[in-house]
């Protein structure tokens, strides 16, 4: 059964997220998965929690043709979550952005334009600000990083990257 560009993509930025380990040469080894489940998951610490936002059309990328090419910016957040012990007394700050300077590292490392491993799914990909976020009953603190990858497919085929 093909899989969709879409999914190709996802399935590689989970794989991408994956790969932060300390075997890796990262400070932190993540552990990557994306939700069974919308809001339905366990928070542990040093979870890497990949999921999907709603794609947006990008006509300005789109071409023309027969069959035309559309192209669409997918975004995925990624939340990293810290759960520090009741004795750690570490910065929960420097925990999180060492994490996040991980999944940054390794999310521009394989990204456009600057990585090669989606080169034949994705033509560009930006990475925003992160967010840094915490519960309010202080359970958990995460930062969330925000990727969007840009794509194409044949305008009839969602299966097949232009």
């Amino acid at each position: 059964m093909p899989t969709p560009i879409k999914e190709q993509i996802a399935a590689l930025l989970l794989s991408t997220v994956a790969g932060v380990t300390e075997a890796n040469g990262y400070n932190y080894t993540l552990s990557a998965m994306r939700p069974t489940r919308y809001g339905k998951f366990s928070i542990e610490d040093k979870l890497a929690l990949v999921q999907q936002l709603d794609p947006e059309e990008d006509p300005e990328n789109s071409v023309a043709g027969d069959p035309g090419a559309k192209a669409w910016i997918q975004p995925f957040i990624v939340d990293v979550f810290a759960v520090p012990s009741e004795k750690s007394t570490d910065a929960i700050d420097t925990q999180l952005n060492v994490m996040c300077a991980d999944v940054e590292k390794a999310l521009m490392a394989a990204l456009p334009p600057f990585g090669t491993a989606f080169d034949e799914l994705a033509f560009n990909a930006s990475i925003a600000p992160p967010e840094f976020m915490a519960k309010a009953d202080g359970s958990c603190e995460w930062v969330r990083v925000i990727v969007e990858i840009s794509y194409r497919t044949d305008e009839t085929d969602p299966y097949t990257a232009r």
